[in-house]
């Protein structure tokens, strides 16, 4: 499969701009300068997390069997309405201790990487390292009043 996902911050603008024209998107994500936050193959389990912690907006940003295919992306946008939310969201300290309540290997078998069961603490480690670049890029994507579009693919 080897399916990743990465968040690339646009401002209002930019998110109109990549709705109605798919060419607009790959400009933006083959700009390198662009505020991103690569989430690699840990999104889908992060998504789980997000799930089962209802933390609805977070879930929201990567769920996808809401997004919209474009080229060969499956594709959501974050609004830069939303994003005040999620940065206020990430800066609680204790996030990634919340989250580690929900990770059930178990139940996430079929999730990929499906790494879960065989990796154990480890694999909920390596979800956990994305909760400070998320941090990150979501208070700074808030503070710029930019969204993001959020790349599956």
């Amino acid at each position: 499969m080897g399916v990743v996902a990465s968040l690339i911050e646009l401002s209002p603008a930019e998110i109109e701009a990549c709705r109605s024209d798919p060419a607009a998107l790959q400009r933006f994500l083959s700009d390198a300068a662009r505020p991103r936050c690569d989430l690699d193959k840990a999104w889908a389990g992060l998504h789980f997390l997000f799930v089962h912690g209802d933390y609805e907006f977070e879930a929201a940003m990567l769920d996808d069997e809401r997004a919209r295919k474009m080229g060969g992306y499956d594709v959501l946008f974050v609004s830069p309405r939303d994003m005040p939310i999620l940065a206020d969201n990430f800066e609680w300290e204790g996030r990634a201790a919340d989250l580690a309540k929900y990770y059930d290997p178990a139940r996430m078998a079929g999730i990929y990487p499906d790494i879960w069961a065989r990796e154990g603490d480890k694999a909920l480690e390596y979800l956990l390292s994305f909760v400070p670049a998320l941090r990150r890029f979501t208070d700074g994507a808030a503070s710029r009043g930019h969204g993001a579009v959020v790349v599956i693919g």
